[in-house]
């Protein structure tokens, strides 16, 4: 299903050391077939594109509904990873909506992406557990539509797969905890990050922290209209896209800059 039959010349202009940019690093069979392009220095990683009911012309207002408190729609149980240290956080938190979901693959989608865009933009926080990459699309739609995300991914790979880093202050605009995985293998994992979110984050925290969580959901809108929308402001991923890539270049040797690796 997923073979990649890459032509002997298309594969030696990769080998060659160019710069690829990708919404996915750790796609496995991509990276299996061509490893050469896809370590690490030679990737610029690119945001998913978001749905079209959220990223939009004029952000609807805001209105927080506090039964939707904590927001997650997609797969339950799945095959690559299971997500039922998701269903068991779901049950510690208060004002926690979570449902499984699958995107029909036959018949309108209109009506599963308006109403989850609408239901993000009536919720605080949202968990962006590991797709089938470390991030995924969902990371991406939460910061569009203001729902602080709460990236669970590990973290041995998650600083070199986020877009832009050199422009984008991840831990300014999200939040990061252990995979929900790792969760599982820890006594009460799941309940001591349900624990966390509640006391700094969730319906009944302190003034001092609800301050700190608008904050970042401010800041979070407006990087992903300067960097990730791709609707309403395409030049500006294309140019974070070259930036990134005038940095990676001068790390390797290929042009001169503030960046590039002193040598002796």
């Amino acid at each position: 299903k997923y073979a990649q039959n890459v032509n002997p010349p298309l594969k030696e202009l990769y080998e060659a050391g160019p710069l690829v940019a990708t919404t996915d690093r750790s796609f496995w069979s991509i990276s299996h077939n061509l490893p050469t392009p896809f370590k690490k220095g030679q990737v610029i990683l690119l945001p998913y594109v978001s749905s079209t009911y959220v990223d939009v012309d004029v952000d609807p207002n805001r209105k927080l509904d506090p039964s939707s408190w904590y927001f997650f729609r997609g797969t339950l149980f799945r095959r690559f990873g299971s997500r039922t240290e998701l269903v068991d956080l779901g049950k510690q938190v208060t004002g926690a909506n979570f449902e499984g979901h699958k995107m029909p693959m036959k018949g309108p989608q209109e009506d599963v992406l308006l109403n989850t865009s609408n239901l993000m933009r009536a919720s605080s926080v949202c968990p962006c557990p590991q797709g089938d990459a470390p991030t995924s699309g969902r990371l991406f739609e939460a910061l569009a539509t203001g729902c602080l995300a709460v990236v669970m991914s590990p973290r041995d790979i998650m600083a070199n797969d986020l877009p832009f880093p050199s422009l984008v202050d991840w831990d300014s605009i999200a939040l990061f905890s252990h995979s929900l995985d790792f969760l599982g293998t820890r006594s009460k994992g799941v309940s001591r990050l349900a624990r966390q979110l509640e006391r700094t984050v969730g319906p009944k925290a302190g003034g001092h922290h609800r301050d700190l969580t608008a904050a970042m959901r401010k800041r979070a809108l407006e990087a992903f209209r300067a960097h990730m929308s791709y609707f309403r402001n395409p030049e500006g991923v294309v140019s974070s896209m070259l930036f990134e890539a005038w940095i990676l270049l001068q790390a390797k040797g290929v042009l001169e800059g503030p960046y590039a690796v002193e040598k002796f």
